[in-house]
């Protein structure tokens, strides 16, 4: 805030004050909400909530006083349940789903290869009616634009009035597997299904906790899916280890 003076004359004094309510001297108030005053031939231009004059006399008194406002948490226009990737042999496969949705128009896709600078390769509209949603919605994208080795994607929400947000960014890296592996949904709750294109010889999937230890495994076939039963399984983090040909990749799973 900003205070001019002009044509002072004796002692001035301020004061600034916080408090739970505003300060009800309403019979000294002379302006509020910014702008100029001039009480008794004195000159006070303010930008902050309102001008109060305490009392007349050889040294006037001024009070700026101001009201905070109280805020709450507003909910978000969407809320998204996960955002995650798989790479398959011709593109790379985005999937997410949102719990619920508010004034969503749609998502645009960002793509990057170094995780800083993002482009928008495309567009999903919202399954929202009206942009309104209350339950679980599903959503996908293929990117058959790029062969990169690393990627970086993330989704940017658009409301109907133009308001945006990012999503976290998911990474994904073209292996260097004769097959490709597209692992969903992630996080699981019950089964999580293998999904394999390309040559299937010697790959191994294995399902493992996070000390290492083994508790599934399974061998793909080529152009199937292959569902892992994690119902058993307690929740927490586990990793899925596909192997081939003396290679092997780690992808982390969610059990809820």
């Amino acid at each position: 805030m900003k205070y001019i003076f002009s044509g002072w004359t004796g002692l001035l004094l301020l004061c600034c004050c916080s408090k739970a309510q505003a300060q009800t001297a309403s019979s000294y108030v002379v302006a509020t909400a910014g702008g100029s005053a001039s009480p008794a031939g004195y000159t006070v231009n303010y930008t902050v909530g309102e001008v109060v004059i305490a009392g007349f006399s050889a040294n006037p008194q001024f009070t700026q006083g101001f009201q905070e406002p109280t805020t709450s948490g507003l909910p978000l226009p969407v809320s998204l349940l996960d955002f995650a990737g798989a790479v398959h042999q011709d593109y790379n496969l985005l999937q997410w789903r949102t719990a619920a949705e508010k004034n969503n128009d749609h998502f645009d896709i960002e793509w990057s290869t170094d995780g800083l600078q993002f482009s928008s390769i495309g567009a999903v509209k919202t399954k929202a009616e009206n942009g309104n949603a209350s339950g679980e919605l599903a959503y996908a994208f293929e990117d058959h634009n790029t062969m990169q080795k690393v990627n970086y994607y993330r989704l940017k929400q658009v409301d109907i009035d133009k308001h945006f947000a990012y999503s976290p960014v998911v990474k994904l890296v073209r292996g260097l597997y004769q097959s490709s592996i597209a692992v969903y949904p992630n996080p699981v709750t019950n089964k999580v299904r293998i999904s394999v294109k390309g040559n299937t010889d010697q790959l191994m999937v294995q399902i493992l906790d996070i000390t290492g230890k083994e508790v599934l495994k399974a061998r793909p076939l080529q152009g199937t899916e292959t569902n892992l039963d994690l119902s058993a399984l307690a929740t927490g983090t586990y990793y899925l280890r596909c192997s081939q040909n003396s290679q092997s990749e780690l992808i982390k799973i969610v059990k809820q």
